[in-house]
Order: C-alpha cells, then sequence, then structure tokens
C-alpha cells in the first residue's frame, strides 16, 4: 500500500503546484488589465528596449511603481514599487532588456546617490558607485537625461541641470566629466546617439558633438535648439526642435541647416516650440514631434505631429491639453508621455495572442505578489510530498493469519 500511499502523495503535490500557478497567473492578469489604460496614470519617465518589444514606465501617487509591457504597450503589469525616490529619468541597456537604470533625487551631501541599476527587470534596485560634485550648498545636482550607447552598452550618458554631460562606466563604477570646464555648468536636456554615429547633447548652449572628452559646438544652427533626433539609416541626418522657430533639418551632418515646417501652422510673431522629436526606427521617414505655444517664457499646450517623408510635410495627430514632455514611435504607433498620462495614438494594437505557454511564460518576470504565492505554494507542496502526514490514509497490510 505504499505505493497507493506515494501515488496519493505525488497528486497532491502536482495539484497544489498546478493551483498555485494559476493563482500567479490570474494575479498578472488582473493586474495588466487594470493597467491596460495609461492615459490618466501620474507618469515619472518612459522607456524601451532597443528592439522596441519591451516598455517600462515609472509612475507616481496612488499607482507609484515600475511598470513593465511585453506587448508594445497593449498592457501593462507592476513590477515592483521601484525605488523609494522620485525618479528624474529612465534608460533601457540596449542589448539586455532586463537591465534598467534610474535616475532618482536622492543625491545630497550626505549620500549623494542618485543612480540605481536593475538587473532583473525593475524587481529589485541596486545603487551604483555614481557620486557627482556637490556644490557649496552640500547639493549635487538633478540628473535631467540617461542615455545608453549603443556602440559602448557598458556605458551610460548623465545629462544633469546646472552640472554638465558625465560618462559613467558600468564595469568599474567610474564616471568622468566631459567637456572640462567648458561644459561645466551646462543644463543638458538630451543626448543622442546612434549605432556607429557621433554622440549628441541638447543643452543651453544649443546643440554639441561630443568627441571623447571634447565637447564641441554646432554653431550652424542660427536658432536655439531643445531638441534633436538623428536618422539610424544614415546619421549625417539631422533633425532639430528649436525655441520658438520649429523644426530645422540637416542632411550634412550639421554644417548647414533648412526650416521643416511645412503643415505645423507656424504664424509670424508666434513663437513654436519644438521640445520632442522621435524618428521611428522601423522607418526613418515616419517622424514625430511636439509642439508647444510659447507665451513669454512659458510654453503653452500644443499638439502632436507626425510627417511619412523626412519632415517635408507635417499633419497633425492630436491636440494636447498638457505640454507632451516625451515622444517615442513603436510598432508605428505614437506614444506621447506628459505629466498626466501616457497616450498611444495611431493604428489600435492588436490584442496579442494568448497561449498557455505565452501565461507561464510572463512568470519570468514575476511581481512581488506572485513570487510570494510561488513560493507558498512550493513549500506546501513540498510539505505534503515529504512530511509524515497523519491525515493522509495508511492503508493496513493484509497480515495472513
Amino acid at each position: 500500500m505504499r505505493k497507493i500511499n506515494t501515488v496519493l502523495r505525488i497528486g497532491l503535490f502536482a495539484l497544489i503546484l498546478t493551483l498555485g500557478t494559476v493563482a500567479a497567473l490570474v494575479v498578472d492578469e488582473t493586474r495588466s488589465l487594470a493597467m491596460a489604460d495609461m492615459s490618466e496614470a501620474s507618469i515619472e519617465a518612459v522607456a524601451e528596449s532597443s528592439s522596441g518589444d519591451v516598455l517600462y514606465a515609472a509612475l507616481n501617487g496612488d499607482q507609484r511603481g515600475i511598470y513593465r509591457s511585453d506587448d508594445k504597450g497593449y498592457s501593462w503589469r507592476l513590477v515592483s514599487n521601484g525605488p523609494t525616490e522620485d525618479i528624474t529619468a529612465l534608460v533601457v541597456h540596449p542589448i539586455r532588456s532586463d537591465m534598467i537604470y534610474a535616475a532618482t533625487t536622492s543625491q545630497n551631501g550626505e549620500t549623494n546617490h542618485g543612480l540605481l541599476v536593475s538587473d532583473n527587470g525593475g524587481r529589485t534596485w541596486n545603487y551604483t558607485n555614481y557620486a557627482l560634485p556637490i556644490d557649496e550648498n552640500g547639493q549635487a545636482p538633478e540628473v535631467s537625461v540617461l542615455t545608453v550607447s549603443p556602440d559602448q552598452p557598458g556605458v551610460v550618458y548623465i545629462g544633469t541641470s546646472g552640472q554638465g554631460l558625465y560618462r559613467f562606466y558600468s564595469q568599474n563604477g567610474q564616471f568622468e566629466k566631459v567637456g572640462g570646464d567648458t561644459a561645466a555648468n551646462l543644463y543638458v536636456k538630451e543626448v543622442v546617439t546612434v549605432p556607429g554615429g557621433p554622440v549628441y547633447a541638447v543643452a543651453t548652449d544649443g546643440l554639441l558633438q561630443v568627441d571623447g572628452s571634447r565637447v564641441e559646438r554646432i554653431d550652424t544652427l542660427s536658432v536655439n535648439a531643445i531638441s534633436m533626433a538623428v536618422d539610424p539609416v544614415n546619421p549625417k541626418i539631422l533633425y532639430a526642435g528649436t525655441v520658438g522657430y520649429g523644426v530645422y533639418r540637416s542632411d550634412d551632418g550639421g554644417q548647414s541647416w533648412v526650416e521643416s515646417n511645412e503643415g505645423l501652422g507656424r504664424e509670424s510673431g508666434v513663437l513654436l516650440w519644438v521640445p520632442s522629436i522621435t524618428i521611428d526606427p522601423e522607418n526613418p521617414e515616419h517622424i514625430a514631434i511636439t509642439t508647444g505655444i510659447g507665451v513669454g517664457s512659458e510654453v503653452v499646450s500644443g499638439s502632436l505631429f507626425e510627417s511619412f517623408d523626412g519632415g517635408q510635410r507635417w499633419t497633425e495627430v492630436a491636440q494636447q491639453e498638457a505640454l507632451v514632455e516625451q515622444v517615442t514611435i513603436n510598432n508605428g504607433g505614437i506614444y506621447a508621455t506628459a505629466e498626466n498620462g501616457l497616450n498611444r495614438y495611431g493604428e489600435p494594437l492588436p490584442a496579442p495572442e494568448t497561449t498557455v505557454w505565452s501565461q507561464i511564460a510572463s512568470l519570468a518576470h514575476p511581481t512581488g505578489v506572485q513570487v510570494l504565492i510561488m513560493l507558498l505554494t512550493i513549500l506546501f507542496a513540498g510539505w505534503v510530498l515529504l512530511a509524515r502526514l497523519t491525515w493522509i490514509p495508511v492503508w493496513p497490510r493484509n497480515n495472513a493469519s
């Protein structure tokens, strides 16, 4: 009868594991459905993998945490509560989609820790050795942008608000200032890199080209730039969003520029700001920009535009009540990120095909609740399989008289 008891234990073990796995999948499905719409979420930062398949969003407020989408933004799930500090920038490693860098507001004269890294898709975070010099008030500058070079995936470019540009080498934890004293007090808004091309920065001094430890200003653009994009196929083609004068394009690596404002509705005497530009990685002729109308020193709400001919002609996609701070193109759709939410424009995404395997594969990036469910399931199942359980009937042997 021992054989019957063993079979019974194995059957109970398999049943408990099955029920626990189903419970973990139900929790994941419920969270994903709850976060399918990010249009009213309080967004701190958004980042995507180089392939565009994986997206991350850092939220604050009641829904605070790190959220991940593995289906190009169709659905989202909570990965973790994230760092305890507010996140100012987020970037995904160009090769490892599970590795994320986050810049936070925790820097001060005592801790001076502002750059964190996660190597498991945002579930846990560790501080790096990164530390910026503090000012006379004992404060380190806020990190405004993070960019990882596709040609050097171990190098993170760190742009700051008031202390210039830095490189962080993840292999040894060292960092260096780029540009020396000439770039010491720059407010860096954006750092742009493309495979096989140079590194550019958008700062208070306009467009900058980074060459090793040197920073050279691109003075061929006659107006002040606040955003930039580089053609991923032809790095000689540059786009610049300006303060009040719309979009400019260069076909010779920044040696000369021409206006590219047809369709934007720019009027004489009206300042047309372009705070964000992005290029479709699958179609370099497809470009999206966000605009804002300048009133004095402030920028009020504007619009979202796209072009399918390299900026020769723009078409309005949507008007925005809040100024869009970041725009990206993924799977042909445009993602516009503002403080009041993340919206997608374009053809609706098809519902992802759901299979048993795809559901089980989602446990490769479990949430904290899922980890707890699976841990309790394994412990209980192991106890049933291995422990001496008095409630499992033991059939007595028939003794021959």
